[in-house]
């Protein structure tokens, strides 16, 4: 389309017919400019929105029990280690894979790994015998903790955990929903982009015709 603008503005030049052809060609450029600002402002909108994302994902906290007499204290995600203990309650998501080892009445919400896990029980070892009855203890990252609250040691983190082994691109264009306001900006960037592409198409084999082509 920007190439049909520049040869109606070619011919307009050479046109003595015609001394205001050119603006034929500067309106065609100027709908290319005005389509690029419009998707780059889209675009930015969108980058805009999943920084925004990712930084409240890496500054989330989760209650940790560390030092000499295991004192409860708050750490972002992105610093535990193996080997905490953290604090799991209700509304929270698992920031790693961990095992329990204490715990009442916990469900988590496993359907990113299982559709059908929505509600699957979580119970930590009592005694030796306890693994007949085939209990599941591990908490695995992103998962969402329904009910109940207890205690959990963290086995693996960042690369090491099953959601990363599983999506080794962290994809969150699920969660990155646009506004409604984006979804007009898309919605005229396409129709215009479309209708500009329909109408640089007829210029130009227009002006094919025009040249004796």
């Amino acid at each position: 389309m920007f190439f049909a603008g520049l040869v109606s503005i070619v011919v307009a030049w050479f046109n003595d017919k015609e001394p205001h052809a050119w603006y034929e060609g500067v309106s065609i450029i100027a709908a290319c400019l005005f389509i690029t600002l419009l998707t780059s402002l889209c675009n930015w909108g969108k980058e805009k929105q999943y920084l925004k994302l990712h930084d409240e994902i890496l500054n989330e906290e989760v209650s940790v029990l560390r030092g000499q007499y295991g004192l409860s204290q708050q750490s972002k995600v992105t610093d535990i280690v193996v080997g905490d203990v953290i604090l799991v309650n209700a509304g929270m998501r698992i920031p790693a894979d961990c095992i329990l080892i204490d715990g009442m009445d916990i469900t988590c919400d496993e359907s990113m790994y299982d559709p059908a896990t929505t509600c699957q029980v979580k119970a930590h070892s009592l005694d030796e015998k306890h693994h007949l009855d085939n209990p599941d203890p591990m908490l695995l990252t992103k998962s969402l903790v329904k009910t109940g609250s207890g205690k959990a040691v963290v086995c693996a983190v960042g690369n090491h955990t099953r959601w990363f082994k599983e999506h080794p691109v962290e994809d969150l264009e699920d969660d990155n929903e646009q506004t409604p306001l984006q979804k007009r900006l898309g919605n005229l960037a396409s129709y215009v982009e479309k209708w500009s592409y329909i109408a640089g198409g007829i210029i130009f084999f227009a002006m094919l015709n025009f040249l004796g082509f």
